[in-house]
């Protein structure tokens, strides 16, 4: 409601479409982030040093590489996000930095990710869940800032919701790398052997995680892109509301 009344139904269409196509992108990690923290624990368990950075020095390289790829994959369509998505004109240069914003954001997560895989590997799973929660409030407190004294742009708003996402990612990422002190990146580490067992555990984690954005982002970029973004907060709303409940269910 806050964002809806500080954007205006219009500029929150464009808001919630752009960040349906980032949580597109972010199916591109190819189930690197969550098999890291299933092998790191794996090898852990049997003491191998030497296996343990091979995964780590694996897919920290695989999620560098998908960066670079997602980020030129991007830009050569940049261009073209507001004519698909039908802006009218005087908000197309500013669809282009906003997603150019959320881009940055999405692409430093691709590294930056394993660190939860790492902290996940070791159980710290309440470490994780700390560092969210309290930057998802400081969200909220900045949004709330942001609609009461300052301009409620899009632009603003990116960049808000970039830099503390960011800030949660690189926290946990230190978090991790001090949770396991043998652990380093070195090129000598990089396997074609690793990558394979990496591939192997995160296939079912891809589909899983595609499968999901598909019902949960995908009718909404859909609407957007047959209607227009006008009509976009008319079935994200519902979703973004009923979804955390159904999570809130699953657990009782």
């Amino acid at each position: 409601p806050i964002l809806i009344s500080g954007l205006g139904r219009y500029e929150y269409g464009i808001w919630v479409t752009i960040g349906q196509m980032a949580a597109f992108l972010l199916v591109a990690d190819l189930g690197v982030a969550n098999s890291i923290g299933r092998l790191v624990a794996k090898y852990d368990a049997i003491k191998s040093t030497d296996q343990k950075n091979k995964i780590y020095s694996t897919s920290l390289a695989i999620l560098i590489l998908v960066m670079i790829v997602i980020v030129a994959f991007s830009l050569m369509f940049l261009n073209y996000i507001p004519e698909g998505l039908g802006i009218k004109n005087e908000y197309k240069d500013i669809v282009v930095t906003v997603f150019i914003i959320m881009l940055i954001n999405v692409s430093l997560s691709f590294p930056l990710r394993i660190g939860r895989g790492l902290l996940q590997a070791v159980h710290r799973f309440d470490t994780i869940d700390i560092i969210l929660t309290i930057i998802k409030i400081l969200q909220l407190i900045f949004i709330f800032i942001l609609f009461y004294f300052y301009d409620m742009s899009l632009i603003n708003l990116a960049l808000l919701i970039s830099v503390t996402n960011i800030s949660a990612d690189l926290i946990i990422f230190i978090k991790s790398y001090r949770a396991h002190k043998g652990i380093n990146f070195n090129f000598k580490f990089i396997s074609k052997i690793s990558a394979k067992e990496i591939f192997s555990m995160g296939g079912a984690s891809v589909l899983l995680s595609t499968s999901g954005v598909l019902t949960n982002q995908g009718f909404i970029f859909l609407v957007s892109f047959i209607l227009g973004v006008m009509y976009a907060p008319l079935l994200s709303v519902p979703v973004l509301l009923l979804l955390p409940i159904g999570a809130l269910i699953g657990k009782i």
